[in-house]
């Protein structure tokens, strides 16, 4: 009883992925063979290993190989990211601020109509409170909280300013 298993040239060119010149070429290179288009596996196995796949001329394709899986790994952590919800599309964002900013315009817009009826009559003071509130109620409305905007954590109190002793 033989350990060999004997091949074609057919079965190696599905065993390697290649195709048939490549294996031409090999048997050309050196590549042990038992009959014309008959090779033993084991045999040819061993060959590749020591010829082909240490091939310093296939660099270029284990350095193409890496990149396709250190991208691959990139796009998976990406998609992870995103299942968390630590990761937003761009589209999501865009969207998001498009509305932010039309709701700030009609904001902005209305005060034409609504704000000189809260101004008659008023001074300069109470003008100024009735604007600042006005702006206040706006910037409150484009700032408010939401998925893109997490809320803030809050300031620490400011230490009171010591005052110094009169003399």
């Amino acid at each position: 009883m033989t350990d060999s298993i004997f091949v074609t040239n057919a079965q190696l060119v599905k065993l390697y992925g290649v195709v048939r010149s490549t294996i031409c070429d090999w048997a050309t290179a050196g590549m042990p063979k038992t009959a014309r288009g008959r090779y033993d596996l084991f045999a040819v196995h061993s060959w590749w290993l020591e010829n082909i796949n240490a091939d310093p001329a296939d660099a270029g394709t284990d350095d193409a190989r890496g990149r396709y899986w250190n991208a691959k790994a990139e796009s998976e952590e990406i998609k992870t990211l995103q299942l968390k919800e630590s990761l937003i599309s761009r589209a999501e964002v865009i969207q998001e601020w498009t509305w932010r900013c039309s709701d700030l315009r009609t904001g902005l817009l209305s005060w034409a109509s609504r704000l000189p009826p809260a101004l008659e009559g008023k001074d300069a003071i109470e003008m100024m409170l009735v604007l600042r509130g006005a702006v206040d109620e706006l910037l409150d409305s484009f700032c408010r909280n939401g998925r893109f905007t997490p809320k803030p954590e809050p300031k620490p109190a400011k230490k009171p300013k010591r005052q110094k002793p009169v003399s």
